[in-house]
């Protein structure tokens, strides 16, 4: 996943928060194809784009919408870091789901599904369990159990 990826970039610190850092600053602000993605809950997106799908990630000072929009001369610079996305996965959805059902009534849904294009995305996520589960996929390609409940 896109986590992954951002973890073996040189000088690059992510933590389970999903706080990046690049060289011991701190990136406030994570664009995908140069746009905000989920209202800047960077988890969402470092959690659910395959790193597969992206081009390239490009770290710079920058300046945020709202700042570029108000009529201040010097406005502040912050680090920013935007994932560039394939050609073919733009304009397509994406999707990450996962389903199962086991004994004694117990089951697992999970569903991300987004689509991109130069204007528009659509996003949905959706998470239903009766597991009390609220794992997530690790970085190795296995669940990670030491928050399930006993």
């Amino acid at each position: 996943m896109l986590d992954a990826l951002i973890a073996q970039l040189p000088g690059a610190k992510i933590d389970e928060n999903g706080k990046i850092t690049v060289n011991g600053e701190f990136i406030e602000s994570l664009l995908l194809n140069g746009k905000e993605f989920f209202k800047g809950d960077n988890k969402v997106m470092l959690d659910n784009i395959g790193a597969y799908t992206v081009k390239n990630i490009q770290v710079y000072k920058g300046h945020t919408q709202r700042e570029k929009w108000t009529n201040d001369p010097i406005p502040p610079q912050h680090l920013t870091m935007d994932v560039k996305l394939k050609k073919e996965y733009s304009n397509t959805w994406i999707i990450n789901a996962q389903g199962g059902y086991g004994t004694s009534e117990r089951y697992l849904e999970r569903l991300f599904a987004s689509w991109f294009s130069p204007k528009t995305t659509i996003a949905v996520s959706a998470n239903a369990n009766n597991l009390n589960d609220n794992r997530q996929p690790g970085k190795s390609d296995s669940w990670t159990p030491e928050s399930m409940p006993s």
